[in-house]
């Protein structure tokens, strides 16, 4: 088999000085810990729900603990010197043509592209190199950020701008009443993006989520003042016509400002809720006059309704 190279992942960053002494009198400071080795054996879930035992053993081209008891290797036969020794990263790098070590790494839940659930193992460590698949990716991230940086060039409303800026950055961004300032605030966005973020930015309206779209909702009405979580403690109010908050809604005190948002717009999704959203579409002036006709007629008919109901229960 080929040799495969094996990098630690920047997580793996030294935190403290580790020094390295090359000669008498000198030294480097390392900048990855000096040696890192994944576990010999570990127990994880798989992606179909399956326990499954990985272990390193080097006299057998099987990797998984039960085939390699049915090739009579004992359960807990002692791991050799050099089974100890073969999976070491030194100074964040391993270099092998061994093909089970090869296959015991890329299964191992350290590895990045591990996709089970080990409680043994937090995040991955390493990854394999692969150097046309890297160089694919980076050609991919640069046409998706050339891609990114033109559509926030072409951006020509201020809505579209805010509705982006409210899309990427959450309920509670501030957004500017100015076009360029949106724009500039896009474009630091897009400086610091990585693809999940550049494809972010490119999605397109009519490819939103019904609850992305509401968070946008939110998030204008937050930054009309016609919204507050905070002005009433544990509830979320709106201003009237008169300028007077009212209450609208119970949140519990004890859930984070994303929590809160998450709830309510939530519940403006059930059918409880969506007559309150249509009331915020129509103040932030986003119905059209043929739209607020219908919704008129709606809101008269779920009248008629209720009180249809409430005569026949008077009446029985």
């Amino acid at each position: 088999m080929d040799y495969k190279t094996f990098v630690l992942l920047p997580t793996m960053d030294a935190t403290a000085p580790i020094f390295q002494q090359v000669q008498e009198g000198q030294r480097i400071r390392l900048t990855r810990i000096p040696r890192h080795r994944p576990h010999l054996q570990v127990t994880f879930t798989n992606e179909e729900g399956k326990n499954k035992t990985l272990r390193y053993k080097s006299n057998t081209d099987k990797i998984w603990q039960d085939e390699q008891i049915k090739d009579g290797i004992l359960a807990n036969d002692k791991f050799t010197n050099n089974e100890r020794n073969d999976p070491y990263f030194r100074n964040g790098v391993l270099v092998t043509n061994k093909p089970t070590l090869i296959n015991f790494l890329l299964a191992h839940p350290e590895h990045q592209g591990f996709k089970g659930i080990c409680d043994d193992v937090r995040e991955p460590t390493f990854k394999m190199v692969d150097k046309a698949g890297d160089m694919k990716s980076k050609n991919t991230e640069f046409n998706l950020r050339v891609d990114a940086a033109v559509k926030i060039k072409n951006l020509q409303e201020l809505k579209d701008a805010q509705d982006l800026l409210l899309r990427l950055n959450g309920t509670w961004f501030t957004t500017p009443d100015d076009l360029d300032e949106c724009k500039d605030l896009l474009i630091d966005f897009l400086d610091n993006a990585e693809e999940a973020g550049l494809k972010a930015i490119l999605k397109e309206p009519k490819d939103l989520t019904v609850d992305e779209k509401t968070h946008i909702l939110v998030g204008k009405m937050i930054n009309a003042g016609k919204l507050s979580f905070d002005v009433v403690e544990g509830k979320v109010c709106k201003k009237d016509r008169d300028g007077k908050w009212i209450e609208i809604r119970d949140i519990p005190t004890t859930f984070t400002a994303d929590e809160k948002a998450r709830m309510f717009t939530g519940w403006l999704n059930t059918m409880d809720g969506v007559l309150l959203m249509n009331d915020f579409e129509i103040e932030l002036g986003l119905v059209s006059d043929e739209d607020l006709a219908e919704l008129r007629k709606l809101e008269e008919q779920e009248e008629r309704e209720k009180k249809a109901v409430a005569k026949k229960n008077s009446n029985n």
